[in-house]
């Protein structure tokens, strides 16, 4: 467990070095992906695909079940923030990845939670109830 003082003290190295890297990057002409950013965002607003909301909380569909590396549709954003970049910086071309699809395909976005206002998780056949239960049981509890 970390305390107040040693999470600022983390942060403040963190800034630091993402200052440093974009320096650098800079000066080289060199790409820069700002990953910091990307996290920052989706922490904020989270990320829709096919109409579910996904979020960087636990079974929130971005990372996976250790809470550290992301869920294939979390690389997939990813993947995607890095050909973004190439594609305007140097005009590569690259075809995004398809984060919906991957979304569909990937057992750690788990349908009927995460829905904005206005979206049925019936439409995906797992009520939120239903998808719930499927989190206590992928937590280590026995559903109700």
């Amino acid at each position: 467990m970390l305390d107040a003082s040693e999470v600022g003290i983390i942060q403040a190295a963190t800034e630091e070095f993402n200052a440093f890297i974009a320096e650098q990057a800079s000066a080289k002409g060199a790409a820069l992906v700002d990953i910091a950013a990307l996290l920052g965002s989706l922490a904020s607003d989270g990320y829709v695909a096919h109409g579910q909301l996904l979020t960087v909380d636990y079974l929130g569909g971005i990372f996976s079940l250790d809470g550290v590396h992301p869920t294939n549709t979390g690389y997939a954003i990813v993947a995607n923030e890095f050909i973004h970049v190439l594609n305007t910086q140097f005009a590569a071309g690259v075809p995004p990845v398809a984060v919906v699809q991957v979304a569909m395909d990937d057992p750690l976005v788990l349908p009927g939670v995460g829905f904005p206002p206005g979206h049925s998780s019936s439409a995906f056949g797992l009520s939120a109830e239903m998808a719930g239960r499927v989190r206590t049981v992928i937590r280590g509890g026995l559903p109700n």
